[in-house]
């Protein structure tokens, strides 16, 4: 039995063999090492297949997961007496003759697969031979033979020059790498620009709105009119927006007038406003992450903030709507806020407040993380008391001046007391106004509130005084904001818009939408808990105040608007630059600045949305509206609704998201519209199309239409409703005889027809 454990040792023993026998010993461990790797690759593959990611992206992701192990067990079993290099050195060639080996299993892959048609499991056979054979003998003899020594002087001469660039790296200015990544995000959306540069298009409807909007503004329209008054004529609909987007927008496209027609001093703006916007997020996310965490990498927070997805979605070329200034807002709200809960940095609160109250002017989708930092406040006054007095005193007057102000900037004299549930209206500023008194009281009482108990009557007292103002102006808003809207618009319209869907129910529709938008935001809520429960003092209460703002915007897009996800997102990246950089020293932490910058970027792609959107991609465009059949997306083509300008100015009967192109590429009107304040003429147009030939005719003459449009693969849903009705009809190319078919060149696939 010894004898026969002795031979075995002295069979894998690479030191008492000869050339012959050394090659023979590495080729058997190594190739053990490759079996073990090769499972670990083809489970992967094999599993990430099964869940719908593209063959391609799946065997790059088990290769990688293979080459990590395979490179573990060489440096600790197979070649462990055979190291020549640095260990830095070592790993560098390793990831070198990796990425070769994965370009080769990626051709042969995409060879047996694609040309040859092997099923993917099949073509995996072929192709581990041929990588195989190449990364055991270019590894041996580069990386572990006697012949790497006599090149070691030379590679540490240049793990030198490696170390000089990751210092000059590291030493890199912010604002170059803010501009980098701004360069980076440009190239990834270069088609989107060209497309606006070129066609003019929209590729949102609430962008195409916003444009007309802003063009009335500057045609004259009255600074507090906001009625779009093609949409359901002649009444107009008048918008929950206001027009505190509309200024930037307006400025920049006067400036580019002075040297530009105004077609294209408008395109300029809609490329160069939401740059300004992304370089803006880019900008303060270092800010933000240091303001949670003194020791966070600048330049990590501002690669994640890159990676966030945001920047994807509502910062790409071309999109105008306020959901990017909101974005940056509340970065720059919370960041505030945040400095503001140390007593010797309170004023940080002003600037929270004027973010706040701008915010709130614009739109009320960042109301509910504003509401959990104000509610912060008090809490933390009952816990910390005399601490908090002049956080509490700088909240309460910076919301006293700043929100009257925007109120009255932006909401005419003439409805200052109409109660909106849907936009900043006299009841969010009543109960704001009485939030921000009773933080003043509390501030001013503070050393009469000594103990817990007494402050938490006061706070209670004061929590009451505003669920009463709001419940007393309007207890209606109560409830879902969007409350008003028709319920048969709820269902034909809002139900289909993927933004404002909860995230659980995009599963159907695209499953690898769901880790990809929550994954990222639930580490980063999970880092700044640990963070939080390890940290003390005012580090401790901002980020447990970040954590909240985090899991009310985790909880709103997961159960009902996917959208907010987008504002959320790029505050969870914050707390990943420190798990990021953790990572990074963890595996890497021998090496050069330059392997660890490479690593913790691997890291970075790993967690981040964007990363994980690479690595499943999801199945649907699911980038907001609806999700659109391809003939539906061609109908709104401003090359094709152009060709309407041969037609006089008429009043235009469409499904819902044809309005905003309408107003924006002709010079024409419509009823409905995908706005939930556009109730009555969308009932127009839905009665009209779900109802009978006979009924319709009259609704629309009623409505004094003049055109009815039609397109193949419309979303809405009309059809399938109302099976013998006038959208049925008009689906099957058929016309009942009041309508007049017209003829126009180039409108395909839309059809239009005239009422007679």
């Amino acid at each position: 039995m010894t004898q026969a454990i002795d031979t075995r040792v002295f069979l894998l023993d690479r030191s008492r063999q000869g050339p012959l026998g050394r090659l023979v010993v590495d080729l058997v461990k190594y190739g053990a090492a490759s079996g073990a790797a090769l499972v670990l690759d083809a489970g992967t593959l094999l599993v990430l297949t099964k869940l719908g990611v593209n063959y391609l992206v799946a065997a790059a992701t088990g290769f990688l997961a293979g080459l990590v192990l395979v490179y573990a067990l060489s440096v600790r079993y197979v070649f462990r007496d055979a190291r020549a290099l640095h260990p830095s050195h070592e790993a560098l060639g390793f990831l070198l003759t990796g990425v070769i080996g994965l370009l080769l299993n990626e051709a042969l892959m995409g060879f047996f697969v694609g040309y040859c048609g092997l099923a993917v499991a099949l073509a995996k056979i072929p192709t581990v031979a041929f990588v195989f054979t190449f990364n055991f003998t270019v590894r041996r003899s580069l990386l572990f033979s006697h012949e790497a020594k006599s090149w070691a002087a030379d590679v540490d001469a240049r793990a030198a020059d490696l170390r000089a660039l990751g210092a000059r790296l590291a030493a890199t200015p912010l604002w170059a790498v803010v501009l980098l990544a701004l360069l980076a995000s440009t190239a990834f959306t270069f088609t989107h620009a060209r497309e606006v540069w070129t066609t003019g298009a929209f590729f949102d409807t609430d962008d195409a709105m916003r444009a007309v909007q802003v063009r009335d503004l500057l045609a004259g329209q009255s600074w507090f009119d906001m009625a779009a008054y093609r949409l359901d004529p002649p009444q107009g609909v008048f918008s929950h927006w206001s027009r505190i987007v509309d200024v930037p927008l307006a400025a920049m496209e006067s400036f580019f007038r002075l040297f530009l027609s105004a077609q294209h001093a408008e395109l300029v703006t809609r490329l160069l406003f939401p740059s300004l916007l992304l370089a803006a997020l880019f900008a303060l996310s270092p800010w933000f992450a240091k303001t949670l965490a003194p020791a966070a990498s600048p330049r990590l927070a501002v690669l994640l903030a890159l990676l966030s997805g945001a920047d994807f979605v509502q910062f790409v070329p071309g999109r105008i709507d306020h959901h990017a200034p909101q974005i940056v807002l509340l970065m720059i709200a919370l960041g505030a806020y945040l400095r503001g809960l140390d007593d010797a940095k309170a004023r940080a609160m002003l600037a929270a407040c004027a973010a706040m109250a701008l915010s709130l002017a614009i739109s009320l989708e960042n109301l509910p993380f504003f509401a959990v930092m104000l509610a912060a406040a008090p809490l933390l006054f009952v816990l910390d008391g005399e601490k908090m007095r002049a956080p509490l005193a700088w909240l309460a007057g910076g919301l006293l001046a700043a929100l009257p102000a925007t109120y009255v900037a932006t909401v005419g004299p003439s409805r200052y007391l109409v109660a909106a549930c849907d936009a900043y209206s006299s009841v969010y500023l009543a109960a704001f106004v009485v939030g921000a008194a009773g933080l003043g009281l509390l501030s001013l009482l503070a050393a009469r509130l000594a103990t817990p108990r007494a402050r938490s009557f006061a706070v209670g007292a004061a929590g009451v005084a505003v669920i009463a103002t709001f419940a007393g102006v309007a207890p209606n808003c109560l409830g879902d904001p969007l409350g008003g809207i028709d319920p048969l618009v709820r269902e034909l319209w809002l139900s289909h818009v993927t933004e404002a869907t909860p995230l659980w129910k995009l599963y159907n529709k695209s499953p690898n939408t769901i880790p990809v938008t929550a994954l990222p935001v639930l580490i980063g809520l999970a880092v700044a808990l640990v963070q939080g429960f390890c940290a003390e003092g005012v580090a401790r209460l901002r980020w447990f105040v970040a954590s909240g703002v985090i899991v009310i915007g985790f909880l709103g897009g997961l159960l009902w608007q996917v959208r907010i996800f987008t504002s959320i997102t790029p505050l969870a990246m914050a707390p990943l630059t420190l798990l990021v950089a953790g990572l990074a020293t963890r595996f890497a932490g021998s090496f050069n600045a330059f392997t660890r910058a490479l690593c913790a970027g691997v890291f970075c792609l790993a967690l981040s949305p964007a990363g994980l959107a690479a690595f499943l991609p999801a199945k649907e465009d699911v980038s907001g509206g609806e999700i659109h059949k391809p003939e539906a997306a061609v109908c709104r083509k401003p090359d094709v609704l152009a060709k309407l300008a041969v037609l006089p100015p008429s009043k235009i009967a469409a499904s819902f998201d044809f309005a905003p192109y309408l107003l924006a590429y002709t010079q024409h009107s419509a009823f409905s519209g995908p706005y939930h304040r556009d109730n009555h003429g969308n009932r127009i147009v839905m009665d009209a199309f779900m109802g009978s030939p006979d009924a319709a005719e009259r609704i629309l003459r009623d409505a004094g239409a003049q055109i009815v449009l039609w397109c193949p693969g419309e979303p809405a849903g009309f059809v399938k409703r109302a099976p013998e009705a006038l959208a049925a009809l008009l689906a099957k190319g058929e016309a009942p005889a009041w309508l007049e078919p017209l003829s126009i060149e180039g409108i395909e696939p839309l059809q239009v027809y005239r009422l007679r």
